[in-house]
């Protein structure tokens, strides 16, 4: 299975799962179809920076987080992999009744520590390697954006 080594990454009790519904258009302007993965972080920034805290505050250096849309093919499967398919299955269900539009998606928000992700990601998202060669940067944190059948990386400036 394609997540089988960003599984692992998730038996550490260092990760905060967070499941919220996120609208893609607010406070952007922008579609899924223009940048979906980058829509999705700017309509999340409050839930990336709230699990960030939290993960910082339990002691996580240089956490890397993971944005996954639950209702997207590859996001669902991974989703479902760290919290269970009864987690996944309740959050769509009671952000799906509550949507009064199609640009809307549920989502989920783990901090996972740099070092598990810098030696496990590559190897799903090899197209990722290049992000782990350096070290953090410090003016801002990682975010993988997991939606669109795919995964592209993004540094969060500290200042959003």
């Amino acid at each position: 299975m394609v997540w089988e080594s960003v599984i692992g990454i998730l038996t550490s009790e260092l990760l905060y799962p967070r499941i919220r519904s996120m609208n893609h258009k607010q406070g952007t302007g922008r579609t899924m179809q223009e940048d979906p993965h980058e829509a999705l972080i700017e309509s999340s920034l409050p839930l990336l920076f709230a699990t960030r805290t939290e993960a910082l505050d339990h002691g996580l250096h240089d956490p890397v987080l993971f944005l996954v849309d639950c209702e997207d093919p590859m996001g669902g499967e991974m989703a479902r992999a760290w919290v269970g398919d009864d987690a996944v299955d309740d959050a769509v269900i009671l952000e799906s009744a509550s949507r009064e539009n199609d640009d809307t998606t549920t989502v989920l928000a783990r901090a996972v520590p740099w070092t598990q992700c810098q030696k496990e990601v590559p190897g799903t998202f090899p197209y990722l390697a290049a992000v782990f060669e350096k070290k953090p940067d410090q003016d801002g944190f990682l975010v993988i954006s997991v939606t669109n059948a795919g995964a592209a990386a993004f540094t969060v400036p500290l200042e959003s």
